[in-house]
């Protein structure tokens, strides 16, 4: 699988509320993204790699996202449910 198929399953899934586009920089593919009135972007390798070049690309996405203050969809929902145990705990 290449590269950009994997970064826009991660995008889509995980953090939704970031909008994506894609581009060139020079001889190089990258994402550009854009988030709160920040943006960012990531340069990538256009051509197929291996599954370990690939997954630190998108650990690399990820702590990029971080520093923009956006927090992954599964990390908001964990600390809703959470927020609802500890209410429904309270109210017993």
């Amino acid at each position: 699988m290449r590269v950009r198929e994997q970064i826009v399953k991660e995008l889509q899934s995980r953090w939704p509320s970031v909008a994506f586009s894609f581009g060139m920089r020079g001889r190089h593919a990258a994402v550009y993204l854009e988030h709160g009135g920040l943006s960012r972007f990531c340069v990538f390798s256009s051509t197929r790699t291996d599954d370990r070049a690939i997954k630190n690309k998108i650990a690399e996405l990820r702590r990029l996202l971080k520093t923009m203050g956006v927090t992954p969809n599964d990390e908001r929902r964990f600390h809703e449910d959470a927020a609802r145990a500890e209410t429904s705990r309270s109210s017993v």
